[in-house]
Protein backbone atom coordinates (compact mmCIF):
# COMPACT_ATOMS: atom_id res chain seq x y z
CA UNK A 1 0.00 0.00 0.00
CA UNK A 2 3.33 2.07 0.60
CA UNK A 3 4.15 1.63 -2.01
CA UNK A 4 1.25 2.40 -4.66
CA UNK A 5 0.79 5.63 -2.31
CA UNK A 6 4.53 6.48 -3.38
CA UNK A 7 4.46 5.85 -7.02
CA UNK A 8 1.15 7.69 -7.17
CA UNK A 9 2.88 10.95 -5.17
CA UNK A 10 5.85 10.33 -7.28
CA UNK A 11 3.07 10.93 -10.54
CA UNK A 12 1.67 13.54 -9.56
CA UNK A 13 4.66 15.53 -8.43
CA UNK A 14 6.27 15.34 -12.04
CA UNK A 15 3.12 16.01 -13.35
CA UNK A 16 3.52 18.90 -11.32
CA UNK A 17 6.34 20.04 -11.87
CA UNK A 18 6.19 19.44 -15.71
CA UNK A 19 3.07 21.40 -15.45
CA UNK A 20 5.00 24.47 -14.47
CA UNK A 21 6.94 24.80 -17.09
CA UNK A 22 5.26 23.80 -19.80
CA UNK A 23 2.54 26.78 -18.69
CA UNK A 24 5.01 29.17 -19.82
CA UNK A 25 4.85 27.89 -23.01
CA UNK A 26 1.84 28.52 -23.89
CA UNK A 27 1.04 31.80 -26.09
CA UNK A 28 0.00 34.96 -24.79
CA UNK A 29 -1.97 37.98 -26.27
CA UNK A 30 1.13 39.53 -27.37
CA UNK A 31 1.95 36.26 -29.32
CA UNK A 32 -1.86 35.92 -31.06
CA UNK A 33 -1.30 39.79 -31.69
CA UNK A 34 2.17 39.05 -33.57
CA UNK A 35 0.26 36.59 -35.92
CA UNK A 36 -2.66 38.56 -36.86
CA UNK A 37 -0.17 41.27 -37.56
CA UNK A 38 2.20 38.93 -39.88
CA UNK A 39 2.13 40.08 -43.67
CA UNK A 40 1.06 37.00 -45.02
CA UNK A 41 1.36 33.29 -44.73
CA UNK A 42 4.99 33.47 -45.32
CA UNK A 43 5.14 35.62 -42.40
CA UNK A 44 2.91 33.69 -39.92
CA UNK A 45 4.83 30.60 -40.56
CA UNK A 46 8.06 32.11 -39.70
CA UNK A 47 6.67 33.66 -36.52
CA UNK A 48 5.11 30.50 -35.56
CA UNK A 49 8.66 28.73 -35.71
CA UNK A 50 9.72 31.44 -32.89
CA UNK A 51 6.60 30.76 -30.61
CA UNK A 52 7.85 28.82 -27.42
CA UNK A 53 5.02 26.68 -27.98
CA UNK A 54 6.53 24.88 -30.91
CA UNK A 55 9.84 24.22 -29.14
CA UNK A 56 8.16 20.51 -28.42
CA UNK A 57 8.07 19.66 -31.95
CA UNK A 58 10.05 19.01 -34.93
CA UNK A 59 11.91 21.95 -35.51
CA UNK A 60 11.62 21.28 -39.73
CA UNK A 61 8.21 21.90 -39.53
CA UNK A 62 7.28 24.88 -41.38
CA UNK A 63 4.09 24.42 -43.16
CA UNK A 64 0.85 26.65 -40.61
CA UNK A 65 -0.82 23.44 -40.90
CA UNK A 66 1.86 21.09 -40.01
CA UNK A 67 2.81 22.67 -37.12
CA UNK A 68 -0.82 22.66 -35.49
CA UNK A 69 -1.66 19.05 -36.09
CA UNK A 70 2.14 18.36 -34.66
CA UNK A 71 1.03 20.73 -31.70
CA UNK A 72 -2.05 18.59 -31.37
CA UNK A 73 -0.35 15.15 -31.93
CA UNK A 74 2.30 16.10 -29.09
CA UNK A 75 -0.55 17.88 -26.54
CA UNK A 76 -2.01 14.29 -26.28
CA UNK A 77 1.35 12.46 -25.92
CA UNK A 78 2.23 15.42 -23.37
CA UNK A 79 -1.04 15.23 -21.01
CA UNK A 80 -1.71 11.65 -20.92
CA UNK A 81 1.98 10.47 -20.03
CA UNK A 82 1.49 13.12 -16.85
CA UNK A 83 -1.21 10.94 -14.62
CA UNK A 84 -1.95 7.39 -14.04
CA UNK A 85 -3.44 5.20 -16.97
CA UNK A 86 -6.76 4.95 -15.71
CA UNK A 87 -7.01 8.46 -15.11
CA UNK A 88 -6.29 9.16 -19.06
CA UNK A 89 -9.61 8.93 -19.78
CA UNK A 90 -10.63 12.43 -18.72
CA UNK A 91 -8.80 13.80 -21.69
CA UNK A 92 -11.53 12.73 -24.02
CA UNK A 93 -13.80 15.19 -22.36
CA UNK A 94 -11.23 17.61 -24.65
CA UNK A 95 -11.27 15.00 -27.53
CA UNK A 96 -15.05 14.43 -27.69
CA UNK A 97 -15.28 18.13 -29.28
CA UNK A 98 -13.55 17.65 -32.02
CA UNK A 99 -15.47 14.09 -33.04
CA UNK A 100 -18.69 16.43 -33.15
CA UNK A 101 -18.14 18.42 -36.57
CA UNK A 102 -16.83 15.11 -37.87
CA UNK A 103 -19.61 13.13 -36.58
CA UNK A 104 -22.31 15.01 -37.71
CA UNK A 105 -20.37 15.87 -41.23
CA UNK A 106 -20.25 11.85 -42.09
CA UNK A 107 -24.16 11.70 -40.75
CA UNK A 108 -25.25 14.36 -43.16
CA UNK A 109 -23.26 12.78 -45.61
CA UNK A 110 -25.10 9.51 -45.28
CA UNK A 111 -28.27 11.67 -45.46
CA UNK A 112 -27.31 12.82 -48.82
CA UNK A 113 -26.96 16.58 -47.50
CA UNK A 114 -23.52 17.21 -48.58
CA UNK A 115 -22.28 18.72 -51.97
CA UNK A 116 -19.19 17.31 -54.32
CA UNK A 117 -17.25 20.49 -52.69
CA UNK A 118 -17.93 19.72 -49.43
CA UNK A 119 -14.66 19.31 -47.28
CA UNK A 120 -14.46 16.86 -44.37
CA UNK A 121 -13.18 18.03 -40.48
CA UNK A 122 -10.11 17.21 -39.40
CA UNK A 123 -8.29 17.39 -36.38
CA UNK A 124 -4.93 15.38 -34.63
CA UNK A 125 -7.32 15.51 -31.68
CA UNK A 126 -9.98 13.16 -31.80
CA UNK A 127 -11.49 10.41 -29.33
CA UNK A 128 -11.78 7.70 -31.92
CA UNK A 129 -10.46 7.05 -35.14
CA UNK A 130 -11.90 8.79 -38.10
CA UNK A 131 -11.35 5.92 -40.54
CA UNK A 132 -13.47 3.76 -37.86
CA UNK A 133 -16.47 6.26 -37.66
CA UNK A 134 -16.64 6.61 -41.76
CA UNK A 135 -16.89 2.83 -41.69
CA UNK A 136 -19.59 2.90 -39.13
CA UNK A 137 -21.57 5.67 -40.71
CA UNK A 138 -21.20 5.01 -44.08
CA UNK A 139 -20.96 1.38 -44.28
CA UNK A 140 -22.49 -0.03 -40.78
CA UNK A 141 -19.20 -1.45 -39.91
CA UNK A 142 -18.90 -1.32 -35.73
CA UNK A 143 -15.39 -2.33 -35.43
CA UNK A 144 -13.98 -1.67 -31.84
CA UNK A 145 -16.27 1.36 -30.97
CA UNK A 146 -18.23 1.45 -28.02
CA UNK A 147 -21.65 -0.40 -27.89
CA UNK A 148 -23.57 3.00 -27.21
CA UNK A 149 -22.38 4.64 -29.88
CA UNK A 150 -23.33 2.19 -32.72
CA UNK A 151 -26.07 1.98 -31.36
CA UNK A 152 -26.93 5.99 -31.50
CA UNK A 153 -25.45 6.02 -34.87
CA UNK A 154 -27.86 3.12 -36.00
CA UNK A 155 -30.23 5.24 -35.01
CA UNK A 156 -29.50 8.46 -36.72
CA UNK A 157 -28.92 6.63 -39.56
CA UNK A 158 -32.01 5.34 -39.88
CA UNK A 159 -33.83 8.03 -39.07
CA UNK A 160 -36.53 9.35 -41.84
CA UNK A 161 -37.06 13.17 -42.62
CA UNK A 162 -33.85 14.60 -40.23
CA UNK A 163 -32.95 17.83 -41.36
CA UNK A 164 -28.80 18.83 -41.10
CA UNK A 165 -29.84 21.32 -38.25
CA UNK A 166 -31.37 18.41 -36.31
CA UNK A 167 -28.40 16.05 -36.79
CA UNK A 168 -25.72 18.84 -35.74
CA UNK A 169 -27.85 19.02 -32.29
CA UNK A 170 -28.59 15.10 -32.21
CA UNK A 171 -24.31 14.92 -32.40
CA UNK A 172 -23.56 17.63 -30.16
CA UNK A 173 -26.31 16.41 -27.16
CA UNK A 174 -25.02 12.49 -27.64
CA UNK A 175 -21.15 13.65 -27.61
CA UNK A 176 -21.82 15.83 -24.47
CA UNK A 177 -23.65 13.32 -22.59
CA UNK A 178 -20.28 11.01 -23.36
CA UNK A 179 -18.51 13.88 -21.58
CA UNK A 180 -20.70 14.87 -18.55
CA UNK A 181 -20.00 10.71 -18.20
CA UNK A 182 -16.66 10.80 -18.11
CA UNK A 183 -16.60 14.00 -15.89
CA UNK A 184 -18.83 11.93 -13.33
CA UNK A 185 -16.93 9.08 -13.16
CA UNK A 186 -13.68 11.43 -12.85
CA UNK A 187 -14.44 12.22 -9.48
CA UNK A 188 -13.34 15.62 -9.73
CA UNK A 189 -16.27 18.46 -8.99
CA UNK A 190 -13.46 20.89 -10.90
CA UNK A 191 -13.84 19.26 -13.91
CA UNK A 192 -17.87 18.46 -13.87
CA UNK A 193 -18.39 22.10 -12.86
CA UNK A 194 -16.69 22.81 -16.05
CA UNK A 195 -18.24 20.13 -18.42
CA UNK A 196 -21.78 22.28 -17.15
CA UNK A 197 -20.89 25.63 -18.16
CA UNK A 198 -18.92 24.61 -21.39
CA UNK A 199 -22.93 23.16 -22.03
CA UNK A 200 -24.46 26.46 -20.44
CA UNK A 201 -22.61 28.54 -22.36
CA UNK A 202 -23.22 26.49 -25.44
CA UNK A 203 -27.08 26.68 -24.64
CA UNK A 204 -27.34 30.89 -23.95
CA UNK A 205 -25.46 31.15 -27.31
CA UNK A 206 -28.10 28.98 -28.54
CA UNK A 207 -30.70 31.30 -26.76
CA UNK A 208 -29.90 34.33 -28.05
CA UNK A 209 -29.10 33.51 -31.49
CA UNK A 210 -32.78 31.64 -31.44
CA UNK A 211 -34.33 35.35 -30.44
CA UNK A 212 -36.73 36.63 -32.87
CA UNK A 213 -37.55 33.17 -34.95
CA UNK A 214 -40.52 31.01 -35.44
CA UNK A 215 -39.47 27.79 -33.90
CA UNK A 216 -42.06 25.35 -32.98
CA UNK A 217 -39.93 23.29 -31.05
CA UNK A 218 -37.50 26.00 -29.82
CA UNK A 219 -36.09 23.26 -27.20
CA UNK A 220 -34.88 20.80 -29.99
CA UNK A 221 -31.41 22.90 -30.53
CA UNK A 222 -30.46 22.66 -26.95
CA UNK A 223 -28.12 20.32 -25.10
CA UNK A 224 -28.74 19.00 -21.96
CA UNK A 225 -26.78 18.60 -18.71
CA UNK A 226 -26.31 22.05 -17.86
CA UNK A 227 -26.93 23.86 -14.43
CA UNK A 228 -29.76 26.19 -16.68
CA UNK A 229 -32.86 24.46 -17.29
CA UNK A 230 -33.24 24.53 -21.24
CA UNK A 231 -37.11 25.69 -20.54
CA UNK A 232 -35.78 28.84 -19.09
CA UNK A 233 -33.85 30.09 -22.25
CA UNK A 234 -36.50 29.28 -24.76
CA UNK A 235 -38.55 32.42 -24.77
CA UNK A 236 -37.98 36.22 -25.00
CA UNK A 237 -34.76 38.38 -24.18
CA UNK A 238 -35.97 39.16 -20.54
CA UNK A 239 -36.98 35.27 -20.26
CA UNK A 240 -32.95 34.62 -21.15
CA UNK A 241 -31.53 37.61 -18.61
CA UNK A 242 -33.52 36.21 -15.59
CA UNK A 243 -32.18 32.63 -16.70
CA UNK A 244 -28.32 33.64 -16.82
CA UNK A 245 -29.22 35.70 -13.27
CA UNK A 246 -30.37 32.85 -11.27
CA UNK A 247 -27.48 30.54 -12.99
CA UNK A 248 -23.62 30.07 -12.36
CA UNK A 249 -22.84 32.18 -14.71
CA UNK A 250 -24.21 35.34 -13.47
CA UNK A 251 -20.80 36.24 -11.92
CA UNK A 252 -19.33 36.39 -15.23
CA UNK A 253 -22.03 37.50 -17.18
CA UNK A 254 -22.86 40.86 -15.01
CA UNK A 255 -21.32 43.48 -16.45
CA UNK A 256 -23.41 42.18 -20.26
CA UNK A 257 -26.80 41.46 -18.69
CA UNK A 258 -28.05 44.90 -19.71
CA UNK A 259 -25.96 43.96 -23.62
CA UNK A 260 -26.99 40.10 -24.37
CA UNK A 261 -27.39 41.87 -27.99
CA UNK A 262 -23.89 42.53 -28.23
CA UNK A 263 -22.38 38.65 -29.20
CA UNK A 264 -18.80 40.20 -28.35
CA UNK A 265 -19.43 41.36 -24.64
CA UNK A 266 -21.56 37.90 -24.29
CA UNK A 267 -18.43 36.03 -25.28
CA UNK A 268 -16.47 38.00 -23.11
CA UNK A 269 -18.90 36.88 -20.40
CA UNK A 270 -18.80 33.57 -21.20
CA UNK A 271 -14.85 33.50 -21.57
CA UNK A 272 -14.71 34.80 -17.88
CA UNK A 273 -16.27 32.10 -16.81
CA UNK A 274 -13.88 29.51 -18.56
CA UNK A 275 -11.03 31.35 -17.25
CA UNK A 276 -11.85 31.34 -13.46
CA UNK A 277 -12.58 27.39 -14.38
CA UNK A 278 -9.26 26.53 -15.62
CA UNK A 279 -7.62 29.29 -12.62
CA UNK A 280 -9.93 26.61 -10.24
CA UNK A 281 -8.30 23.90 -11.98
CA UNK A 282 -4.62 25.16 -12.24
CA UNK A 283 -4.28 25.27 -8.36
CA UNK A 284 -4.75 21.83 -7.68
CA UNK A 285 -1.59 19.60 -6.97
CA UNK A 286 -2.87 16.28 -5.89
CA UNK A 287 -4.82 15.11 -8.65
CA UNK A 288 -5.90 15.73 -12.47
CA UNK A 289 -7.24 18.64 -12.61
CA UNK A 290 -4.08 20.59 -13.05
CA UNK A 291 -3.01 18.38 -16.34
CA UNK A 292 -6.33 19.12 -17.59
CA UNK A 293 -6.73 22.58 -17.28
CA UNK A 294 -3.24 22.71 -19.46
CA UNK A 295 -4.75 20.40 -22.00
CA UNK A 296 -7.74 22.69 -22.39
CA UNK A 297 -6.37 26.12 -22.28
CA UNK A 298 -3.99 24.41 -24.95
CA UNK A 299 -7.02 23.00 -26.96
CA UNK A 300 -8.58 26.78 -26.99
CA UNK A 301 -5.46 28.58 -28.16
CA UNK A 302 -5.07 25.68 -31.09
CA UNK A 303 -8.23 27.14 -31.96
CA UNK A 304 -7.56 30.31 -32.00
CA UNK A 305 -4.21 29.15 -34.01
CA UNK A 306 -6.49 27.94 -36.55
CA UNK A 307 -8.65 30.72 -36.80
CA UNK A 308 -5.84 32.88 -37.43
CA UNK A 309 -4.28 30.58 -40.02
CA UNK A 310 -7.38 30.34 -42.01
CA UNK A 311 -8.09 33.95 -41.85
CA UNK A 312 -4.69 34.69 -43.29
CA UNK A 313 -4.87 32.32 -45.90
CA UNK A 314 -8.33 33.73 -47.39
CA UNK A 315 -6.59 37.06 -47.32
CA UNK A 316 -8.63 39.07 -44.58
CA UNK A 317 -6.65 41.53 -43.14
CA UNK A 318 -5.64 41.55 -39.72
CA UNK A 319 -8.58 43.46 -38.50
CA UNK A 320 -10.65 40.89 -39.91
CA UNK A 321 -9.46 38.30 -38.41
CA UNK A 322 -9.27 40.32 -35.50
CA UNK A 323 -13.00 40.51 -35.25
CA UNK A 324 -13.66 37.08 -35.72
CA UNK A 325 -11.01 35.27 -33.15
CA UNK A 326 -13.11 33.82 -30.09
CA UNK A 327 -11.66 35.69 -27.05
CA UNK A 328 -7.82 34.47 -25.46
CA UNK A 329 -7.74 32.20 -23.29
CA UNK A 330 -4.06 32.77 -21.63
CA UNK A 331 -2.42 30.42 -18.98
CA UNK A 332 -4.10 32.41 -16.05
CA UNK A 333 -7.49 34.29 -15.62
CA UNK A 334 -5.56 37.00 -14.36
CA UNK A 335 -2.39 37.53 -17.28
CA UNK A 336 -2.97 37.16 -21.27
Amino acid sequence: MFQTSSLIGQKYAFAHGRIATLRQMLMTSSDVFRLVGSHGMQDLEQILTELRITDEIDQSLRNADAILDALNTWLRTEVEQMVLPEQAKVFRILWLENDVPLVAYLLKKRHGFTSPISREPASALSSFDPEALRAMIGNGEPGKLPGDLVQWVKEMVSKEGALPEQLDTETARFFATMRLKIAKESGSTDIARYVRNTIDSQNVRTALRLLGKEEKDPAMHFLHGGAIPVAHLTGSLETVRAAIEHSPLHFHMLKTLDRLEDGNAVEQGLRGLLAKDLETMWQSILGVEAPFAFAATAVQQFRTLRAVIIGKRNGLSPQEIARILPPFIGSSRFTA
